[in-house]
């Protein structure tokens, strides 16, 4: 008996003894629960983090690391490799979606809204992807605080950089503000839903980009290594260049450049589709516009002539080629004045055309000054084309 309570009492005290031992593992166990639960959390939460993160440049790396902390240290090589998958992933993804931002903003107004002006009075806008213009009338292209501003300049920053106006009664723009020029180098700049637009006349059939503004006449728009494939319309207010551009309209019955009064340079680049170069101005023009084209192309163009002045202008072609237009290089077409056309195709042309609002053949012959040029076989070059003192002659090739 002294035995058998001898072992029940060293029972009860074993048991007593071992009660402390167990409450460390309930509690281990409970925390163990408790991370195992939030591990869960974020790794559900992870592919909305990292669509935002695409969104706005966020890392998910950083969310793989608070997990490898929380993992310890055997979770380092899994959680390294699912950053560089999400990463790839990102990346393969982040093409076709970051398709449309301006300065890291969604939208263009957004991006005007919080443009900054730099200390030499720069405004910087750097596209990637497509971004479109959804506003009509008047879109400004500096916010109105921005007095201060002297250049705007939109960048492309890929290759599918692209600014795209929707609305048919709608062009980009600056009015009553200080003197600005605006420049876009490297960007894609279409137009759709063209339409003739009362006050805005055919300029909103095109892309378009007018400055009226101080000192409207000075300020310019620069176009370089940009694709128009819905034509453009330059300042009319003031000068527009064009660098290297290509010019690729192909919807019947409209150009691929309306000029609108201004002064316009075209320096190289190329023009194809249906109709290449119009000048014309509503009602009358006080300075008649001067559009200088110097090593541009303009081939397959099938409407009309590749340039149609309709409105008095001059005109000066440097280096000119043109290929396969069915209607000829450059036709006077100006109302009330009989159609006078230099109907050639050739390279190495270059000529002065000052076209006046008088009728007749002999002021056509006046207008009408080639320099250089050579034409193709079944080109019709009248020597009343050329310029004083110099002939046409036939090479052996005829």
């Amino acid at each position: 008996m002294k035995a058998s309570n001898a072992n029940k009492v060293i029972s009860v005290l074993l048991s007593v003894a071992m009660c402390p031992m167990m409450v460390p593992t309930a509690a281990f166990a409970a925390d163990d629960g408790t991370a195992s639960g939030a591990s869960t959390s974020v790794e559900q939460a992870q592919p909305a983090d990292q669509a935002e993160a695409s969104g706005t440049g966020a890392s998910s790396g950083n969310t793989l690391a608070a997990q490898s902390e929380t993992a310890g240290e055997t979770a380092a090589p899994a959680a390294a490799a699912a950053d560089e998958a999400a990463g790839e992933a990102a990346g393969e993804e982040a093409a076709p979606a970051a398709t449309a931002t301006i300065n890291g903003c969604s939208t263009f107004g957004e991006a005007v809204q919080k443009a900054t002006v730099d200390a030499q009075g720069v405004i910087t806008y750097e596209v990637t992807g497509k971004v479109t213009v959804d506003s009509t009338g008047w879109v400004q292209v500096r916010p109105a605080a921005a007095t201060n501003a002297k250049v705007v300049k939109f960048v492309g920053k890929s290759a599918d950089a692209e600014i795209c106006i929707t609305q048919g009664a709608a062009i980009l723009a600056d009015q009553e503000n200080s003197a600005l020029s605006v420049e876009f180098n490297n960007l894609t700049l279409s137009k759709l839903n063209p339409e003739w637009a009362q006050d805005f006349g055919h300029s909103t059939n095109y892309f378009t980009t007018w400055l009226r503004n101080t000192d409207a006449a000075s300020n310019c728009v620069t176009y370089t290594n940009c694709k128009f494939p819905n034509g453009v319309c330059n300042n009319q207010y003031g000068k527009t260049v064009f660098n290297s551009c290509k010019f690729s309209n192909a919807k019947s019955g409209l150009y691929n450049m309306w000029v609108y009064g201004g002064n316009v340079e075209v320096n190289n680049g190329s023009f194809t589709g249906v109709r290449g170069v119009k000048v014309y101005t509503e009602g009358t023009a006080t300075v008649a516009p001067n559009v200088n084209i110097a090593g541009a192309s303009f081939s397959d163009l099938s409407e009309k002539a590749a340039i149609v002045i309709s409105k008095p202008a001059a005109v000066t072609l440097t280096n000119v080629s043109a290929t396969d237009c069915t209607k000829g290089l450059i036709q006077k077409d100006i109302e009330g004045s009989e159609k006078v056309t230099l109907d050639a195709n050739g390279s190495g042309i270059v000529g002065n055309f000052g076209i006046t609002a008088n009728t007749g053949s002999e002021a056509t012959k006046a207008e009408f000054n080639l320099n250089a040029g050579t034409f193709t076989s079944t080109s019709k070059v009248s020597s009343d084309f050329l310029a004083d003192g110099f002939t046409l002659n036939k090479n052996s090739d005829g």
